[in-house]
């Protein structure tokens, strides 16, 4: 029995041979390849005896390719001009207060003027002369009686002394020969304000009218 079945088997070998008849791939029959894993199905490639996933198609495998570092960005710096800006808005806002300082002042020297050139500053300084008149001595009388504010008359025609001069130049600055302010009459000035009036007019009743409301206003 064992003698037919291996003459059967040596009749079909031959019969492959003889024929132009090729042998049979085993490999399809058992699945075994020698192709080290040249068929791994994309996006799979060769990795040793098996595959590896590659995503990115860098032909290395994502499980061997590094971690990449993430850095946060440092927030930016305040820009300077904000600095500069704030200090410009606090230097200009104190210029209003240095503006009423010196008008405080202003008329706190012309009163201390008055006073340290030996005259009254709390009256009013009536200039006259007998060039520009001395008629209204007794108007300034009544003005002042009525109003309750002191006139110092000044006589200031012809040759002027070191004191008057000195108070006239608490409102008219420094003494020059032939200033035309120092030679002006009849005018009044007020220490307390700064203020000077020429008075105009012949009749005593308008004369009397301007003295009255400078010596209010003067108060």
């Amino acid at each position: 029995m064992k003698a037919i079945v291996v003459l059967v088997g040596v009749l079909l070998f031959s019969g492959c041979i003889c024929c132009g008849g090729e042998l049979p791939d085993f490999s399809e029959l058992t699945g075994d390849t020698d192709d080290d894993g040249e068929d791994c199905p994309s996006p799979y490639i060769a990795y040793g005896t098996g595959c590896c996933l590659d995503a990115n198609g860098n032909s290395v495998c994502d499980n061997d390719e590094p971690m990449d570092d993430t850095t946060i960005p440092m927030p930016p710096a305040l820009p300077d001009e904000a600095t500069s800006t704030t200090m410009q808005s606090t230097t200009t806002s104190q210029a209003p207060t240095t503006t009423m300082a010196a008008t405080t002042t202003t008329l706190k020297s012309t009163y201390e003027c008055v006073r340290n050139a030996g005259y009254e500053p709390d009256s009013v300084l009536y200039l006259y002369s007998t060039r520009c008149g001395d008629n209204f001595l007794s108007t300034a009388s009544t003005v002042e009686h009525r109003t309750g504010v002191d006139f110092t008359k000044l006589k200031i025609g012809g040759y002027i002394d070191e004191s008057k001069i000195k108070v006239m130049e608490c409102f008219y600055g420094g003494y020059s020969e032939g200033n035309p302010l120092f030679g002006e009459c009849p005018k009044l000035l007020c220490p307390r304000t700064g203020e000077t009036k020429i008075l105009t007019g012949r009749s005593s009743a308008t004369v009397l009218s301007q003295m009255t409301g400078f010596a209010k206003d003067c108060k």
